[in-house]
C-alpha cells in the first residue's frame, strides 16, 4: 500500500473516531417532568412530544436521564428516574440502539401511567417553591441539554399567596412585582444558564387562561432573571 494512501486511511480513522468521542461525551440530556397532581383535572403529558424533544438532543447514542414526579410539596421525591446509558457509537449498531431507546421510550410511558394512578383533587397548590428545587436540580447538572418540562395552571394556592383570594387576584394585575417579591422572599434560583423550562397547560375557560397565563408570566420574569430559557404553551409545538 502507498505511504499516503495509508495515511489518508489512519486519517479518516482518526477523524471517526475523533467524532464519536465527542458525540459520546457530549452529547447528554437530563430532564425532569412534573404534572400537577392538585388540579381535579389532571393534564396529560404529551410524551411522544417530550421523547422527541429530549431524545434529539442526544445524537442517538448520548445519554438520557429522566424524572417524572409530582410538582406538589406533598409528593416530593415521589416519582421514578429512567436512564438511557450512553454508548460509544462504534460498539453498537444503529439497529440495536434503536431498540434501547424504544424499551427507554416505554419505560418513561409506564412511569406516567404510575403518576396519573396517585390521582389529584387535593385543596392546595405550592408551585413555586418546588419549581425552585427542581430548576435548581437540573442547574447542577452536568448534562449538555437540561428541560424542566410542567404540566400544570400554576395557580399557587398557599397561606402567603392565593390567586384564589381576591386580594391577591387583584395584586397580581395590579402590582405583579410586589408578589414577585413576595414569591421570591420565599426562595431565588440559582444561576439556570443552559436549563429550558416549558409551562405547558391547555385552560378549561377563559377566565382559567387569564389566571394561568399572569402566574406564567410571573414566574417567567423570575426564572428568566436567572438565565433560564422559559417557554409559555398549550403544548411543545407551540415552541
Amino acid at each position: 500500500m502507498k505511504p499516503s494512501i495509508f495515511l489518508s486511511i489512519l486519517l479518516l480513522t482518526c477523524i471517526s473516531t475523533f467524532v464519536c468521542i465527542w458525540y459520546y461525551r457530549t452529547s447528554s440530556s437530563e430532564a425532569y417532568v412534573l404534572v400537577d397532581l392538585t388540579d381535579k383535572k389532571v393534564q396529560q403529558v404529551d410524551a411522544a412530544a417530550i421523547l422527541d424533544t429530549v431524545l434529539q438532543d442526544n445524537r442517538m447514542y448520548g445519554s438520557v436521564e429522566m424524572h417524572t414526579g409530582s410538582i406538589t410539596d406533598l409528593d416530593y421525591n415521589s416519582g421514578e428516574s429512567l436512564v438511557l446509558p450512553a454508548v460509544f457509537p462504534l460498539l453498537l449498531t444503529n439497529t440495536d440502539r434503536q431498540e434501547e431507546v424504544t424499551h427507554f421510550s416505554e419505560t418513561f410511558h409506564k412511569s406516567l401511567a404510575n403518576l396519573y394512578a396517585k390521582g389529584g383533587g387535593r385543596p392546595q397548590s405550592s408551585i413555586y417553591m418546588p419549581l425552585v428545587r427542581y430548576a435548581n436540580m437540573l442547574a447542577q447538572s452536568k448534562a449538555s441539554h437540561k428541560h424542566l418540562f410542567v404540566y400544570s395552571d400554576l395557580l399557587e394556592n398557599i397561606d402567603t399567596f392565593s390567586i384564589y383570594r381576591t386580594q391577591d387576584s387583584f395584586d397580581i394585575i395590579r402590582t405583579p412585582d410586589a408578589i414577585l417579591n413576595r414569591l421570591e422572599s420565599q426562595a431565588v434560583p440559582s444561576d439556570l444558564t443552559g436549563v429550558s423550562i416549558y409551562f405547558l397547560y391547555i385552560p378549561k375557560d377563559r377566565k382559567d387562561e387569564q389566571r394561568h397565563l399572569q402566574m406564567a408570566a410571573l414566574l417567567q420574569k423570575i426564572f428568566k432573571k436567572c438565565h433560564a430559557t422559559v417557554f409559555i404553551g398549550t403544548n411543545l409545538s407551540n415552541n
